[in-house]
């Protein structure tokens, strides 16, 4: 598998092979570091790679990997940056969390534990303090980031809390994301903008939608784009917010978008 790695604005890629199938990644807040979490070769068994966690440094064109994690049993879904860069977080299939310290030679800090069948999702709080993880059910858990405890009763203690992202597609800010019609799974990735005013989502129908955030109200209604074919899996926005990258299931495809502020709308059609 090619790992690869572009620059949206000039269209310009490094690529570099590995050998598994990789299912996540994130760059680290200087744009320094990637992370990927490997695995994940559906229906053909486990293999050796199942599980692993690369820190790949983007200073040199051949995207050299500069430190190997294994402490996973299954594929890792789902991989994040604490926004203080002191912690690396790697949800995997075996319904476990695992944090690195990413001042100590992503040494394992703590594992958190208590994710029904699979961790397929993560967010930090803005404080680096708190985890969220999303399961294969749906379900949603809260740990400390710093020991990896559960924390009882997650969901009302922080429901007022401020998280550096939110890529879940479940909660209460992105409830409003599923038709009335809709079955759990429909809507197969999340990610909010930014500067927190929009959340963007892929579906099972092959959709990208851009909702206003937090969008808490079933039924409100979503600018919908059409482009991959059946199933699109993969949502994520770049730093500035001046692009959404969405992925394909099986047509293989990223699609990129640029967003458009209305202002910048006016100003095109004024001067055209």
């Amino acid at each position: 598998p090619t790992r690869r790695s572009s620059d949206l604005t000039k269209r310009q890629k490094l690529m570099a092979q590995f050998d598994c199938h990789m299912r996540a990644c994130q760059y680290s807040m200087d744009g320094k570091l990637i992370c990927v979490g490997m695995g994940g070769d559906v229906g053909r068994g486990k293999r050796a790679g199942d599980g692993k966690v690369l820190v790949v440094s983007t200073l040199k064109p051949s995207l050299e990997v500069v430190k190997e994690v294994k402490d996973a049993d299954e594929c890792v879904f789902d991989v994040k940056f604490s926004p203080n860069g002191e912690l690396l977080a790697a949800a995997a299939g075996d319904g476990k969390i695992y944090l690195y310290d990413c001042l100590n030679n992503f040494g394992l800090k703590a594992t958190c534990e208590g994710v029904p069948e699979a961790a397929t999702g993560i967010d930090f709080t803005a404080d680096s303090a708190v985890l969220q993880a999303c399961g294969k059910d749906g379900s949603l858990h809260y740990f400390d980031a710093l020991t990896g405890e559960a924390i009882a009763d997650g969901a009302a203690a922080h429901k007022d809390a401020t998280w550096d992202s939110w890529t879940l597609p479940v909660g209460f800010p992105v409830q409003g994301v599923y038709a009335p019609y809709a079955k759990a799974g429909d809507v197969r990735a999340a990610c909010r903008s930014r500067d927190g005013s929009l959340v963007y989502t892929t579906d099972d129908y092959g959709c990208a939608k851009a909702f206003r955030y937090p969008v808490v109200r079933q039924g409100a209604p979503p600018k919908s784009f059409s482009a991959h074919g059946a199933g699109a899996s993969g949502v994520c926005v770049t730093q500035d917010d001046g692009f959404v990258v969405t992925s394909g299931g099986t047509d293989r495809c990223l699609m990129q978008w640029k967003r458009v502020k209305a202002a910048d709308r006016k100003s095109t059609r004024l001067n055209s």
